[in-house]
């Protein structure tokens, strides 16, 4: 039930994805290559976190749980591919601040901050692009897209009830890394690069 359910939304994101993707374009073009491949990515994407959702819910073990987790956030990672590279550094702190519930509030709320100075980021770069009102209006249905897809993939990392946990440093690395993406994309909206 999951796998098929999270391939019929993640099919359904693909496809608002690409509308989304036709509106914030300075020079739209259509090409079915273009749509199969970003709703197929969507598709697989939702796949793979539809499968981690039916293992936990199965209440497999974290040692049957972990590869499938991994396999579900590299699908995740898939949708921060090509142009969406943009916004992976929201992808991935954002889910992060939503699925760990066993993080302070003060870590969760600096995963936020980027994702938030990312969203902000992209929100200047297609603002640099289109005229006001199309950009403001594709700024938004970007919020709430991304906000569909850090709540689904975030359902991944939220953490197991089993007492074992992921290491400081680790998640420290990774909120790291999402940061300094992050930096990359606003510094790169703010100077055109």
């Amino acid at each position: 039930m999951a796998i098929g359910a999270g391939m019929a939304v993640g099919f359904l994101v693909g496809v608002a994805a690409r509308v989304w993707m036709r509106l914030v374009s300075s020079d739209p073009e259509f090409s079915w290559a273009g749509t199969i491949g970003i709703v197929g990515l969507f598709t697989i994407a939702g796949l793979t976190q539809g499968l981690a959702l039916g293992t936990r819910r199965r209440g497999w073990s974290r040692r049957a749980q972990t590869p499938v987790r991994v396999l579900a956030a590299i699908g995740g990672l898939l949708l921060g591919s090509s142009a969406g590279i943009v916004m992976l550094p929201a992808l991935i702190s954002g889910s992060l601040a939503i699925g760990r519930t066993d993080w302070s509030l003060r870590a969760r709320s600096i995963a936020d901050s980027v994702a938030l100075l990312n969203a902000i980021g992209v929100g200047l770069m297609i603002r640099a692009d289109l005229w006001r009102g199309r950009a403001g209006v594709g700024w938004l249905a970007m919020l709430v897209l991304y906000t569909a897809i850090i709540g689904g993939r975030s359902l991944n990392l939220r953490p197991l009830d089993d007492g074992w946990r992921v290491g400081r440093r680790a998640w420290v690395g990774l909120l790291v890394v999402a940061a300094g993406l992050g930096a990359f994309v606003l510094v790169g909206a703010m100077f055109g690069i």
